[in-house]
């Protein structure tokens, strides 16, 4: 944990890099975790193992979003991600 009682990026990080999953990014937003993984099948399995992972650690809210490749190769898509992660 962090001093401000949110979860550390270095042991999100940790967390996400162990789980088998497309995610490309992860962003706090308030108290809000938010992770963007490109789409894949069987999203509601890997909902609950995100989910439960991060839960174990402390994450109370967390908002998992899945992304098509037009939304990603989109330029408007595109540039609205980068700004929020910039």
């Amino acid at each position: 944990m962090s001093i401000s009682g949110r979860v550390g990026a270095q042991a999100v990080s940790a967390i996400l890099e162990n789980i088998q999953a497309p995610i490309f990014a992860a962003a706090w937003s308030g108290e809000t975790l938010f992770v963007h993984l490109a789409a894949a099948p069987r999203r509601g399995t890997l909902r609950a193992a995100i989910s439960a992972a991060l839960s174990d650690a402390g994450v109370r809210q967390v908002r998992i979003r899945f992304h098509n490749a037009a939304q990603l190769t989109a330029p408007k898509s595109l540039e609205r991600l980068v700004a929020r992660f910039a």
